[in-house]
């Protein structure tokens, strides 16, 4: 989101102070859950022997992670369509707060 402020606001060579902590944040969030799904949940989920109660959490778990892993990408992909679109289109130089 604020990558979007830096942007529009015509000061894109600032982002990579933004940009570079969301994709470590991005990175091992992902990680972490795809990991988290892989080693916990999904032997929970179809382990052998499971109790329904386990077998319904491991789902749940599993899906819940999987719509926030989802959540993430289409915000990080949505703003990166934006700061596109913004860097084709010259700054303007008017400034915020001062009237034309």
């Amino acid at each position: 989101v604020i990558t979007t402020l830096l942007v529009n606001a015509g000061r894109a060579r600032y982002m990579w102070i933004t940009v570079v902590p969301m994709c470590w944040v991005l990175i091992t969030t992902t990680t972490g859950g795809i990991t988290q799904i892989v080693l916990q949940f999904w032997p929970m989920a179809t382990g052998p022997g499971a109790k329904p109660g386990d077998v319904l959490k491991g789902w749940m778990n599993i899906g819940l992670i999987g719509v926030m892993i989802a959540c993430a990408a289409v915000i990080v992909a949505q703003c990166a369509g934006r700061w596109l679109a913004a860097l084709r289109v010259p700054p303007s130089v008017r400034v915020p707060g001062v009237i034309d």
